[in-house]
């Protein structure tokens, strides 16, 4: 934090109010490859405990099996996207792609633009 205080005085205080959840992977509640943690050995071993049974060796075989397959099923999530970006993004870009519509632009030269909000 001292490191983005450096570089933007009140940043501390914005990221603060808006809450670590949103901004940093240490507070994320989300879950990724379908493991709630972010120490790899924890996540591995919450999803390997049916396979904690089996011999060491079935257990070994187990783990390549299901990352080929959580790779698998997102490789496929992603051939199917028309873009770049994350269903969330993409919802947020058809918002304001939307509100845009209602707006007049206007260069003031090939840097700068007027925008004016005809809704208001």
């Amino acid at each position: 934090m001292c490191l983005l205080e450096s570089f933007a005085s009140g940043i501390h205080e914005e990221l603060e109010s808006i809450g670590f959840v949103k901004w940093s992977r240490a507070y994320s509640q989300r879950r990724r490859y379908n493991v709630m943690t972010t120490n790899i050995s924890e996540g591995l071993n919450s999803v390997m405990l049916k396979a904690r049974e089996l011999a060491i060796c079935s257990m070994l075989e187990v783990m390549p099996m299901m990352l080929q397959r959580w790779f698998f099923e997102r490789r496929n999530e992603v051939d199917y996207q028309v873009t770049d970006f994350t269903k969330t993004i993409e919802g947020i870009l058809k918002e304001q792609i939307e509100r845009s519509r209602s707006m007049k632009v206007n260069p003031a030269n090939n840097m700068k633009y007027q925008v004016i909000d005809r809704t208001s």
